[in-house]
């Protein structure tokens, strides 16, 4: 099985989907921090924020292992709450978002819906992609995209 890497925008489902990662292979992940990893060791699951402090982490560690790259989708709206429930600065999601979307369009990452209508469709094409059936019990915030809502290409509701 390839080695996994995992890159999220904060509060686009992380928790969700490390929790049945490492529960479906069975080992923990690495949490990939660019400043305290300038040369990073290769391990099985590795996950990372998406980040300017961090995406010339990220992009070594794909030149370095190319390992399976997966991200998360969620709702815009929903990570826009979350990010300004939390105190955080707006401006700095979009500035994330955009890197994101960067890194989505150089790495072609298999992309894992939280709360949209293709989560089920996803978690069987990584499934297959690794040999695993993954299950979840994940409660969706929403479902979105079968009402003609537009979506860029994380599949967050554009606004």
């Amino acid at each position: 099985m390839n080695d996994i890497f995992l890159i999220t925008v904060r509060h686009s489902g992380t928790r969700f989907f490390l929790d049945m990662m490492e529960k479906a292979l069975q080992c923990s992940h690495h949490l990939l921090e660019g400043p305290n990893e300038p040369n990073p060791k290769r391990y099985p699951f590795v996950f990372a924020h998406i980040n300017n402090r961090d995406l010339h982490c990220i992009e070594k560690y794909m030149e370095m292992y190319s390992p399976l790259l997966i991200t998360t989708e969620r709702n815009y709206q929903d990570v826009h709450e979350s990010w300004r429930k939390r105190g955080r600065r707006i401006s700095l999601l979009r500035e994330n978002i955009e890197i994101a979307q960067c890194l989505i369009q150089k790495y072609s990452p298999i992309i894992v819906s939280v709360d949209s209508i293709f989560r089920d469709m996803r978690l069987y094409q990584l499934g297959e992609a690794l040999g695993i059936k993954f299950e979840t019990d994940w409660e969706p915030v929403g479902q979105y995209g079968d009402h003609g809502k537009q979506y860029d290409p994380l599949g967050w509701k554009s606004t």
